[in-house]
């Protein structure tokens, strides 16, 4: 009997470990480098079709940070105040393999027109509790 507990037991082990691989996943973050609360809403492509996420609100300084599966490629829409309605144009995040933190800028053309746009400001790994990779 205790044979039999013991071989179940390997075959759960086994039949366990090898149905999960290891999971890849990075780190996008935003900062509000604007004087202004903004609030931010990030989407996904999901079978050719936009998937958007949680708004969130970030105050002026104020940094958030959205883990994703590697290699995506996020849509942002970025506007001042509760409102969604007057998104940014064509903003896009990508991570790779490593953590990514984005500012959220607002630029001036020529003719005094604003606009929001997103910079690279840092990639690398952020510190993770022990045991986690």
């Amino acid at each position: 009997m205790a044979q039999r507990i013991v071989c179940l037991v390997l075959m759960l082990c086994s039949a366990s470990g090898l149905g999960m691989g290891r999971v890849e996943a990075a780190w996008l973050g935003f900062r509000n480098d604007t004087e202004a609360a903004v609030v931010i809403q990030t989407g996904s492509l999901v079978g050719n079709r936009l998937v958007p996420g949680v708004p969130q609100r970030l105050l002026p300084g104020e940094t958030s940070w959205e883990w994703v599966g590697e290699e995506s490629r996020r849509q942002v829409r970025v506007s001042v105040g509760g409102q969604l309605g007057s998104a940014a144009r064509g903003l896009e995040a990508s991570v790779g393999k490593l953590d990514v933190l984005y500012a959220i800028r607002v630029r001036r053309l020529a003719n005094g027109e604003t606009f929001f746009a997103l910079e690279k400001v840092w990639e690398g790994r952020r510190r993770t509790k022990p045991g986690i990779r």
